[in-house]
């Protein structure tokens, strides 16, 4: 497609170009495949994508909202192959990040700042807020319920597979794949935090992982314990004939106390 159209005359200025393709209604056409594998169904003007339409890339992303001069531009929501969608509004291609929502496949929302999740406070996944802890022995073990078994040597960090010899994230089903390269930190960040090969069981408690309690100090004061009513001495002076008799039946005016 032609970048502009024939209502550009050779001799108009590029702003003047501009102008007029800016008026032009948008159309809407067939499904496109571009040599790169990607495909766009929508709209299109002048400039090219324009208006609204869906952009699938070659490796099963796609962006689903409005378009400007082929470029992400407007609301727009890009949803990943794993689940994860990413919704806000695009300038020229750029998300702006105040307007985005990021949502895992697992309903999670992401939160730039103090965020929580998986954090000492509380280290339950997204699951579990659904279907609550589970038992001794059946608690999850990942955020996507059953375990995957993890070849020797690899790491799940949630999207794929950490290799650390080749410093590569390879997708879960396809080893020969890969999906992105870490850098330093987060690479230091998935051999501290994820799972790898041989932990498909139960680890039991890490106390590197509790908080620091301090046992409170209870200051209890005791009170002083209240005086024998009676003691045997008190008895020394009632007579012997009415010891046996029911306590309602003593004069107990008679009886003297020490």
């Amino acid at each position: 497609m032609r970048k502009f159209s024939d209502d550009c005359r050779a001799n108009d200025s590029k702003q003047a170009c501009y102008r007029k393709l800016e008026n032009m209604r948008c159309e809407w056409r067939p499904l496109k495949t571009f040599w790169t594998g990607s495909t766009y169904l929508g709209t299109w003007n002048g400039f090219g994508m324009s208006g609204y339409g869906i952009y699938t890339y070659a490796n099963g992303a796609v962006y689903e909202g409005e378009f400007e001069d082929n470029m992400f531009h407007g609301e727009g929501v890009l949803k990943y192959p794993n689940g994860t969608s990413v919704r806000g509004i695009w300038v020229k291609g750029v998300l702006l990040k105040p307007s985005s929502t990021t949502v895992f496949a697992d309903g999670l929302m992401f939160r730039e700042h103090d965020w929580q999740y998986c954090e000492k406070q509380d280290r339950r996944f997204s699951i579990e807020y659904v279907h609550k802890l589970q038992p001794a022995g059946m608690t999850f073990l990942s955020a996507d319920g059953p375990p995957r078994e993890i070849p020797e040597g690899f790491y799940d960090c949630s999207d794929g597979f950490f290799d650390p010899k080749s410093n590569t994230v390879y997708d879960y089903n396809d080893l020969s794949k890969a999906i992105r390269v870490p850098d330093m930190t987060m690479r230091d960040w998935i051999m501290k935090n994820c799972r790898t090969s041989g932990q498909l069981k139960p680890l039991g408690p890490q106390p590197q992982l509790y908080e620091e309690w301090v046992n409170p100090i209870y200051d209890y004061v005791h009170p002083t314990p209240p005086p024998e009513l009676f003691t045997e001495r008190d008895f020394d002076d009632v007579p012997s004939s009415t010891r046996n008799l029911p306590p309602s039946t003593i004069n107990m005016s008679a009886i003297r106390f020490s």
